[in-house]
């Protein structure tokens, strides 16, 4: 665990000035490094979703939220969202996938990364 800690250190000192990571601390940017990581990929699952199934990403957001201005919302960094929320809108993505489309490249590697199996339809 050390190691990886000081490879992170190692990209966090040629990736940002010094100055941020002492005024930030090494916590808050691998914070802000995640969520806009996490960010990025709920936006483009969104718009895959959106564009697969022939409607707007307001529409996917109130089916996956009951929100119509979530992704809206969620695109400015000033605004914040939960790894739980990450996962619920990961899993409705992933649950209610049109059949024959092609799945975007983050939903995939979150479907991998929790042993993700899609649900039986009754038929």
């Amino acid at each position: 665990m050390r190691g990886s800690i000081h490879i992170f250190r190692v990209w966090a000192n040629v990736n940002y000035p010094y100055n941020a990571l002492v005024k930030n601390g090494l916590i808050h940017i691998i914070v802000v490094v995640m969520e806009n990581e996490l960010r990025k990929i709920l936006l483009e699952t969104a718009a895959a979703f959106a564009s697969a199934s022939d409607c707007a990403v307001s529409t996917v957001a109130r089916r996956a939220k009951s929100d119509p201005n979530f992704f809206s919302r969620l695109a400015n960094p000033e605004n914040s969202f939960t790894a739980r929320t990450f996962d619920q809108v990961m899993r409705w993505c992933a649950d209610n996938w049109p059949e024959g489309k092609q799945l975007p490249l983050g939903l995939m590697k979150w479907m991998a990364e929790i042993g993700y199996q899609r649900p039986e339809v009754a038929e």
